[in-house]
């Protein structure tokens, strides 16, 4: 598989003036330590430590004419430096050694620890191995810093490996796992992890001339060694990357660049000409090739994530080694010239490939995990900016689709509505969905109402119910939008089930009746629906739809207002008659405030109310009923005053049903006293709460006599009943009234004497009623006669001969009465006289007691005695102490003292008086006042007390 590349000048180049002599003095060796210094080896046995300013550090590592051939830095797995050198001289062994380079990375990341030593800290040597198994030049070193161990490679074909720990084993043994005629060119240590198996095996690439082995370091004898590959590579062509792109070997050769892993050959990288050196550092791949016919070399930097050549060099010279340090890249050239090469800031990148209109490539840069040279990684807004100019480019090259695709990725950064506009076209409108649905998906959302408006009507105009359905039935609630905005637009499309279905889950019942009543006409379910809810949401939608309902479905929605109304009295009672005291009872609604929309139908409101009252009351006003519905028990007790209301509007229900609304089956009269009948058994429950008053203008306003003399009975209009009947000329109840009332109201008979004098008519179609009334008022001496006479003389139909035996009778009984009276004051006037002039004699004359006997004990006499004046006689041991009166005369003189005493305290008691007066009938007044006369209370003196 071959990858292309683009090309680029991402880095720029810098000849360092005036480098430290050491890169002129021929260097063994160049390396980088990856903690901020350059590590330089010389054929004196030397080591360089070179700062940021390239400034030296120097210690001798070999003795005895040595070259530091290699110097390779390596951390370990607990974070310490070490530093590997090998030192080598014709026909000698070359020697490892080990130094720890704790103290010199500890004086480069905090100065501060030793900025008061008077030496500067040197590496220090730990280990010493001498390579004895050749004699032959070395050609490759390997680190493993999983293991901290080492292989070296030689160029007779030979390659050692340290079979332990090369910083803290104490011996550790050497021992040749390849061995070839070929020199070793190159060597490489690499784990894989095997995610099925769970295993994580260690690997030594071998590169020769010729072929590419790698050994499988988790085999005890070292003898697992797979042939990779049947071509091999020049020395510095090959080497080891640990990255995202590719974790393996890497091998450069004349036509390409070639990756292998533990299996075999991978993919590779067309890239043609003499290659001189591979290497990975930091995160690129540098590739140095000579250029034919030409002693120059040219330098190629490729990034591997992103497939594109970061940076061409040509050197004329050629190049000895290139080192990645302080970020960026040190070469040194064959004339020993020094050149650093440094990456450009993100941003200046991005900015040459957007200039160029590689979105694309510009897009990957921006996603690459680097740093500028100030740490600034490329933003989220940068990124969005650069997906905006990417769609852009592909919307005005008319893939609308791929234009969409990077939009997505604006969401949360660019306002939604300079996407919209672009694709509100018809033909777009997949496109358009796919970004309103990023937008109700984000996390910050981002959705308005009109959104959510604009991709409903995207769902209905692509007629997907499916997505639509998906959208509003997200079970994980993922979408945040305007739940009514959203009804509305389903309504409007006529998606009603999907409407129904949000206003029923988020409890948006006006919606969802309107949908039902109005759009689906369903109003059997409007009502099952509406009788879930509480009783103030009922009573507002029953304000709105309860015209419609009783229109379309009277007798469901009576049932279903009876069971919401009497809810509390069907249900069964709690088995503790004590609530806890955070429990509230249901309480039904008031029926009454459903009749509003009764209006146009009185007969089920009658309906509704009847059976209410039967329910909740236990009162039914039927016919056959109504001798039970008037009976009171003990346990009947008359109903609050709150429920007035109720049974006026029943009654007004009875007495005003309108002929108009009867069944053409039923007859309208029938049905009509039915139900006045009705109305007059519920005015006859004295356990019912109504307005008399208000139910007497009814009955005046339908003419219900029955009911007109019920309530003026109830009221005590004992007048207005006659004056009624007088007016309906209903002579039998006229009388019949006058037997009834007159005994409470004597008015009543001067009414009816009046109404039989009216006209001749009436008086000569009734005599035998007329005299029947005359015989009444007689016989019980109800009225005056000269009442009479005023009454039948209002007009001239009566005349005197009517009443004349009458007028007779009564002279004749008051004659008689007269002369007894008359009798009465003779005899109580001689009475009088009598004692008059016995107290007269008792006053002025002495009285002779001749009594010998005691008339308490019947005994003779025996001083001492007491006489009194009534000439009674007692022993005065008979008499009490204080005994001042005749015991014999007392008792009947005492109650003649007790009347005038109680006549003296009721004149002294005016309320008494006046309280008897009002409660009086103002015809019956003035024989009370003649009472109080006869009496003598008014006038009471105490010159007239007789008993004083």
């Amino acid at each position: 598989m071959g990858y292309q590349m683009r090309q680029f000048n991402f880095f720029q180049s810098e000849l360092v003036m005036n480098p430290p002599a050491l890169f002129k003095e021929d260097p063994s060796c160049l390396n980088s330590s990856e903690f901020g210094h350059l590590i330089l080896g010389d054929r004196q046995g030397d080591c360089h430590l070179l700062d940021t300013k390239l400034n030296a550090q120097t210690f001798n590592a070999y003795e005895d004419g040595l070259a530091v051939t290699f110097a390779q830095y390596f951390l370990t797995t607990d974070e310490h430096p070490y530093l590997i050198t090998i030192g080598e001289k014709e026909e000698t062994n070359p020697i490892l050694k080990v130094w720890d380079l704790h103290k010199v990375y500890t004086l480069y990341q905090y100065p501060f620890i030793h900025r008061k030593q008077a030496n500067t800290p040197l590496p220090t040597c730990i280990k010493t191995y001498k390579l004895s198994q050749s004699t032959s030049q070395v050609t490759s070193l390997a680190i493993s810093t999983k293991k901290s161990t080492c292989s070296v490679g030689f160029k007779d074909g030979q390659v050692i490996l340290f079979n332990g720990n090369i910083v803290k084993d104490r011996y550790v043994k050497s021992k040749i796992v390849h061995q070839c005629s070929e020199p070793i060119t190159g060597l490489g240590f690499q784990n894989t992890e095997d995610i099925n198996q769970g295993l994580i095996e260690d690997y030594l690439y071998i590169v020769t001339t010729r072929e590419i082995h790698a050994l499988n370091l988790n085999d005890p004898k070292l003898e697992d060694k797979a042939r990779l590959d049947h071509l091999g590579a020049k020395i510095n062509c090959s080497t080891i990357i640990n990255s995202n792109f590719h974790r393996g070997l890497v091998v450069g050769r004349d036509d390409a660049i070639y990756f292998y892993g533990p299996d075999g050959r991978g993919p590779c990288l067309a890239y043609e000409g003499t290659k001189e050196s591979v290497k990975y550092l930091g995160s690129h791949l540098i590739i140095v090739s000579s250029i034919p016919n030409n002693s120059s070399q040219r330098l190629d930097i490729y990034d591997l994530r992103n497939k594109l050549i970061a940076h061409t060099q040509n050197f004329t010279q050629g190049l000895y080694n290139l080192v990645y340090e302080f970020n960026g890249y040190f070469a040194l050239t064959k004339d020993f010239q020094l050149y650093r090469l440094e990456e450009k800031e993100p941003q200046s990148k991005i900015d040459i490939l957007l200039n160029q209109d590689l979105y694309p490539l510009a897009l990957n840069m921006s996603q690459t995990p680097a740093a500028d040279t100030n740490g600034n990684l490329v933003g989220s807004g940068q990124l969005a900016e650069i997906y905006r100019k990417y769609g852009d480019y592909l919307y005005n090259k008319g893939e609308f689709d791929n234009a969409m695709i990077q939009y997505l990725n604006t969401v949360g950064w660019l306002e939604p509505s300079y996407v919209i506009r672009k694709f509100l076209d018809a033909q777009r409108l997949h496109s358009l969905t796919q970004y309103l649905e990023a937008l109700h998906q984000s996390d910050l959302h981002l959705a308005n109402p009109d959104h959510t408006t604009l991709l409903i009507n995207c769902y209905t105009k692509l007629k997907d119910p499916a997505k639509l359905t998906q959208f509003i039935q997200n079970p994980e609630n993922q979408y945040q939008f305007d739940l009514t905005t959203a009804i509305q637009v389903l309504q409007s499309a006529q998606y009603f089930e999907q409407a129904l279905y949000l206003a029923e889950q988020h409890e948006l019942h006006k919606y969802y009746l309107k949908i039902v009543m109005e759009d689906l006409k369903e109003y059997e379910k409007g009502l099952t629906y509406l009788e879930k809810l509480d009783l103030e949401d009922i009573h507002q939608y029953l304000e709105i739809f309860g015209r419609i309902w009783l229109k379309e479905c009277g007798e469901s929605t009576l049932d279903m207002l009876l069971r919401v109304c009497t809810a509390s009295h069907l249900l069964p009672s709690p088995p503790s008659p004590q609530l806890s005291p955070t429990s509230t009872p249901r309480l039904s609604p008031n029926p009454l405030n459903f009749t509003s929309m009764f209006i146009d139908h009185p007969t089920l409101l009658m309906d509704f109310l009847d059976q209410y009252i039967s329910i909740v009351f236990e009162k039914n006003f039927e016919t056959n009923n109504a001798r039970k519905s008037i009976q009171i028990t003990s346990k009947d007790k008359p109903l609050e005053k709150r429920y007035q209301p109720l049974f006026d509007q029943l009654l007004e229900l009875y007495l005003t049903h309108s002929p108009n609304s009867i069944p053409p089956q039923d007859d309208p009269s029938q049905l009509i006293d039915q139900l006045r009948q009705k109305a007059l058994n519920l005015m006859k429950d004295p356990t019912i709460p109504y307005d008399p008053n208000q139910a007497l203008i009814l009955c005046k306003t339908t003419q219900f006599d029955q009911g007109i003399v019920f309530l003026y009975d109830r009221l005590a209009m004992y007048s207005e009943i006659l004056n009624y009947w007088c007016k309906s000329d209903r002579v039998d109840e006229v009388i019949s009234t006058l037997y009834k009332y007159g005994p409470k109201d004597s008015t009543l008979y001067e009414l009816g004497l009046t109404y039989f004098a009216s006209s001749p008519q009436t008086l000569l179609a009734h005599p035998m009623e007329f005299r029947r009334v005359l015989s009444l008022v007689e016989d019980q001496n109800l009225l005056m006669p000269l009442q009479v006479v005023q009454a039948l003389s209002k007009n001239s139909v009566a005349t005197i001969g009517s009443v004349k035996a009458y007028l007779e009778r009564w002279v004749q009984k008051e004659q008689t009465k007269l002369n007894e009276e008359i009798d009465i004051i003779k005899e109580y006037s001689q009475e009088t006289k009598s004692k008059r002039e016995e107290l007269k004699t008792l006053v002025t004359q002495g009285k002779v007691f001749q009594h010998t006997k005691c008339t308490g004990c019947n005994q003779v006499l025996q001083l001492p005695v007491v006489h009194f004046l009534c000439l009674h006689s007692y022993h005065q041991r008979c008499l009490g102490e204080n005994t001042t009166q005749c015991p014999a005369c007392s008792r009947p003189h005492q109650v003649v003292q007790d009347m005038y005493k109680n006549l003296r305290q009721e004149s002294m008691d005016h309320a008494t008086f006046v309280q008897r007066l009002e409660h009086t009938h103002p015809q019956n007044r003035f024989e009370l006042i003649g009472e109080y006369f006869s009496k003598n209370v008014f006038e009471m003196d105490d010159s007239l007390d007789i008993f004083t």
